[in-house]
């Protein structure tokens, strides 16, 4: 590494960013590290040095521009994400573990703190854990479904690594014929048996019932994949023979968006859990994630027709007060209808398609309509509904939905708006005008799943809303303790700073309600509370 003096001298252009220069190597003297980089709130490395080449093989140079979570082992994108969302909002975090995505997992410590100056920058550092990493660090252990969508779309976000995808055929009768206690040990000694053969440099994840995701480097074969999970069948079942079938995709997207990768990723799971590798080919897929994205554009028409004519139905699930169970307000959930151009009655696909093809603004503003229309027949109830970070970037939106929610008898203070982080809002400023707006007009503002993602964190920040949701990987996982359980505490904190209330989603069981309370949790949805169904004598 160069003398101080020579490394601000590398890092000037001219005279102004001199200063910044000298900031960035003050901060990098607040610990000893391997690495030290400089990333951008989106968490883009913007500056780089140290032992990259040891590590990944490459120097610090080639990692410019790319995002911190091409350093980190899948597994730990959620937490890296939340983690960097922290630094944001405090400015300064201690070290935390995590595994560098360098084929060997190399446990490591990461820090941060915040750079001062016009536009906020975070100071990383990455070294050595100062002791023996807390139990578990090192392990590696199959995901469950959603926390492994979620690293797959965070690699399919970077375009980097493949995706596998394994299904056991005959899996479904084979496991119906065991009592209960027996088809968990099955379904236990097979996935650990499938993650020791894939080793430390690929992430299991457990999908539906005998289906499976692996995520790998640049390539994986099929065959050796097929053939890792038939031997582990093979050696823990006695019953009938079981075969294996299944499907690579590449998760570079050329000529795809972020949004647009991760979108279509998110499909390949829902296609693949439906339907096997039958549903890859039928959707497009065997042509990667491009293929989906140009089959969905062709069912454009169908998809703003659906969309034009009202062809779907909301309803609505129970948000209640996790203090003494009382009604706080209902989410409006989508839930589409089947017609000849748009047959499938998944909610989550038909979002997905719907975004993917730039129809958002048109359908929030559909659901907006349904859902106002709904408040009028049904007092005193108060509703939320989602709208997407796509739509709230557009000003033709703003306009229109601020016209629907200030006319006259409109019932604006019985509606609340929850933020999706489906992309990165680029005028932070006119959105955060806009949301005043919203809140002055009597419509409180909610960050929707809080914590999937380093924009929540962000949005926190930059914009005064009236709460925040717990995503609810997090409110399962906070059950195990760890690292789960302390970012929910350290989430509630943040909120708690800005007088936001707090809302954990996905809450099942009594257990899972008195942890969120304990936790200083507010509010809470989940089936514990009451599925979604239509309103008491209101509109389905």
């Amino acid at each position: 590494m160069p003398p101080p003096s020579s490394l601000v001298e590398s890092l000037c252009d001219d005279a102004a960013e001199a200063k910044h220069a000298r900031q960035r190597l003050l901060a990098f003297a607040f610990a000893a590290a391997d690495m030290l980089l400089e990333v951008t709130p989106e968490g883009v490395i913007r500056y780089a040095e140290g032992m990259f080449k040891s590590h990944f093989g490459a120097s610090p140079e080639h990692f410019v521009g790319r995002p911190l979570a091409t350093l980190i082992a899948p597994e730990d994108h959620a937490a890296l994400a939340a983690t960097l969302g922290l630094v944001l909002i405090r400015g300064r975090l201690p070290a935390q573990a995590f595994r560098l995505d360098d084929g060997a997992r190399t446990p490591c410590a990461l820090s941060a703190i915040t750079i001062a100056g016009p536009t906020p920058r975070l100071c990383v550092t990455l070294g050595p854990l100062p002791a023996r990493p807390p139990a578990g660090a090192q392990e590696t252990e199959a995901q469950d479904a959603t926390g492994f969508g979620r690293l797959a779309e965070a690699r399919a976000r970077t375009g980097s690594g493949t995706l596998g995808l394994l299904e056991v055929k005959g899996w479904a009768e084979a496991a119906a014929r065991l009592p209960a206690e027996e088809r968990r040990r099955l379904q236990g000694e097979v996935t650990q048996g499938l993650q020791a053969r894939l080793g430390a440099s690929a992430t299991l994840g457990e999908l539906e019932g005998g289906q499976y995701g692996v995520l790998g480097g640049a390539e994986l074969d099929l065959p050796e994949l097929r053939q890792a999970l038939q031997d582990v069948l093979s050696e823990t079942h006695d019953g009938p023979a079981l075969t294996v079938d299944g499907a690579v995709l590449p998760l570079a997207a050329k000529g795809l968006t972020q949004a647009q990768a991760a979108r279509a990723l998110r499909h390949a799971l829902v296609s693949f859990a439906q339907s096997g590798r039958a549903g890859l080919e039928q959707e497009g897929f065997v042509h990667g994630l491009t293929g989906w994205i140009k089959r969905v554009q062709a069912r454009g028409t169908g998809l703003r027709g659906a969309i034009a004519s009202g062809h779907f139905n909301l309803l609505f699930q129970p948000i209640v007060r996790l203090a003494d169970r009382r009604l706080a307000h209902y989410e409006a959930l989508v839930r589409p209808i089947p017609t000849p151009n748009q047959a499938s009655t998944d909610s989550q696909e038909f979002v997905t398609c719907v975004e993917a093809i730039g129809l958002a603004e048109e359908f929030d503003l559909a659901v907006l309509d349904r859902a106002l229309r709904t408040l009028v027949a049904t007092p005193p109830a108060a509703i939320a509904v989602n709208v997407s970070a796509l739509s709230m970037q557009s000003a033709s939106f703003r306009t229109a939905m601020l016209k629907r929610i200030t006319a006259d008898r409109a019932p604006r203070r019985r509606l609340l708006v929850e933020l999706t982080e489906t992309a990165e809002i680029e005028d932070v400023a006119a959105a955060a005008s806009f949301i005043g707006e919203l809140r002055a007009a009597g419509v409180a503002v909610c960050i929707d799943d809080f914590g999937a993602g380093a924009a929540g964190f962000r949005y926190l920040r930059d914009f005064r809303v009236d709460g925040v949701k717990i995503d609810g990987s997090y409110v399962q996982g906070a059950g195990k303790g760890g690292r789960a359980r302390e970012l929910v505490a350290a989430m509630v904190a943040l909120a708690g700073s800005v007088s936001a209330t707090v809302i954990a989603e996905t809450i099942e069981t009594e257990e899972q309600a008195a942890l969120m309370l304990s936790l200083a949790v507010d509010e809470g949805q989940g089936w514990l509370f009451g599925r979604p169904g239509v309103l008491p004598g209101g509109l389905a």
